[in-house]
């Protein structure tokens, strides 16, 4: 299921979506974690990231995201993994292969990306974008979309959008909504 709004995204907005899509007492996973500005108050969460930057939780994982399986954490199980504005910096190939074993230890995967392509550069850093995704990228998946999330400072509008899959229950994007008491 797909629902699109057309409207400029929120930073809380967002936060009060990632604690609507996590699974209740089980622990989750935030690959990319980045400083976690929308999961450090999440109970149990475990972080990784391919490299500390300031502001990133004391207790974070430095690993290559790609090889997520080979990691401590691969051994676990969680209930809800996090991919918030990550997905963009690998390959689709590298991208669609994360997601698969993402979904192999995780109940639930939750992703936040741009809509489609925005800044794919040829740059080798980790922090460069290197593929551009959509909804469709995603059969199966749950999707919230935003053609208008990001407004930038020269004025400028790019879209974004929310995609979860979940192995047992899959809640639409409108339960999300109501749980995050946000307007669809």
């Amino acid at each position: 299921m797909n629902t699109t709004t057309n409207r400029i995204g929120d930073y809380g907005e967002s936060s009060r979506i990632v604690s609507s899509l996590r699974i209740d007492g089980k622990p989750c996973l935030d690959v990319g974690c980045g400083s976690a500005g929308h999961t450090k108050a999440l109970p149990r969460c475990v972080f990784v990231d391919v490299d500390k930057a300031e502001g990133t939780p004391s207790e974070m994982i430095v690993w290559d995201i790609r090889e997520i399986l080979k990691s401590p954490v691969g051994g676990m199980r969680f209930g809800t993994t996090y991919l918030l504005d990550v997905i963009e910096h690998i390959t689709k190939q590298e991208g669609k292969k994360l997601l698969s074993d993402l979904q192999s230890i995780s109940d639930r995967v939750v992703l936040f990306t741009p809509l489609g392509e925005l800044w794919i550069s040829d740059d080798p850093s980790p922090h460069a974008h290197k593929s551009g995704w959509t909804p469709e990228d995603l059969p199966g998946w749950n999707s919230w979309t935003w053609p208008n999330f990001h407004k930038f400072a020269d004025g400028g509008v790019h879209g974004a959008f929310w995609a979860w899959w979940s192995k047992d229950q899959n809640p639409s994007p409108r339960s999300v909504a109501t749980e995050a008491k946000v307007k669809p």
